[in-house]
């Protein structure tokens, strides 16, 4: 299984190589925001690529429970030094969504808000991140502050109908979900990593609350209107399909943006 740095340098080179072909260049000294920068291995990578980097989170104990000890000693560095600073929200002793009890149903955020001032970032990137959002309304309206105006954004994140829900190995579980369904495929014994040795019931009981209340996943359509005002914004999968081979399995970009990945690319007004 590839590391969390291996992973978020193949994410650093995909965005920047997108961004490079809609006519961002990553000039020495920009600003930079991770959105859901899990562990902070892409922050670090782009750091190291001369980019004044930071991220942010609304859960980073979920994120560095499988670090290996070199990445555990690079997260706590950017910790320290202010580069990963955590969401305010109102969940005062509340981790994320992945932590509720079995059954439970997160209630929205009362408060919500990025940890920046205004008009700071160059840039801002995310990768899987927009299908774990709930409160849209909040997240477009505090990046929409952060960001420069003319800013630009790049946001990669699962669709709706993805073939594989990534989370759960879920054959197209983030748009179809029905009970027979989840229980078929936990009788199958797919699992994710993490979960293997559960039993068909664990599996279903966990990918059942999962799929319920730590995704959310929206159509292309409610991602447009969500965006569309303070952004003007565009899919890019068409680039995605010129910078990495695997993508092309898929025969056409709007095929790939159905059931594998969004690329969506925005300009902040």
């Amino acid at each position: 299984m590839p590391t969390q740095s291996a992973l978020a340098r193949q994410d650093f080179d995909r965005l920047t190589k997108i961004l490079e072909a809609r006519g961002w260049k990553p000039t020495k000294g920009a600003v930079l925001l991770d959105f859901g920068c899990g562990a902070g291995q892409l922050v670090k990578t782009a750091i190291d690529h001369g980019l004044d980097a930071y991220g942010c989170d609304v859960d980073f104990e979920a994120a560095v429970r499988h670090l290996t000890a070199d990445e555990t000693v690079v997260f706590d560095d950017l910790r320290s030094h202010g580069r990963l600073v955590d969401v305010e929200t109102d969940r005062v002793g509340t981790r994320g969504t992945e932590w509720l009890p079995i059954g439970s149903v997160p209630q929205p955020f009362q408060k919500y808000r990025l940890p920046f001032d205004d008009e700071v970032f160059d840039v801002v990137v995310s990768s899987e991140v927009l299908e774990h959002v709930f409160n849209y309304s909040d997240v477009v309206s505090e990046l929409h502050r952060v960001m420069k105006p003319g800013a630009v954004f790049l946001q990669m994140f699962p669709p709706k109908f993805a073939l594989i829900e990534g989370h759960t190995n879920i054959p197209i579980g983030g748009g179809f979900k029905p009970d027979w369904w989840l229980k078929l495929w936990s009788k199958s014994g797919v699992r994710v990593w993490h979960h293997r040795g559960a039993s068909a019931e664990e599996y279903h009981a966990w990918t059942r609350h999962y799929l319920d209340n730590c995704v959310n996943y929206l159509t292309k359509r409610e991602i447009t209107e969500a965006f569309s005002g303070p952004f003007d914004i565009e899919f890019v999968e068409r680039e995605m399909f010129a910078i990495s081979p695997k993508t092309r399995a898929f025969l056409l970009p709007g095929v790939y943006s159905h059931f594998r990945n969004r690329v969506m690319y925005g300009v902040r007004r």
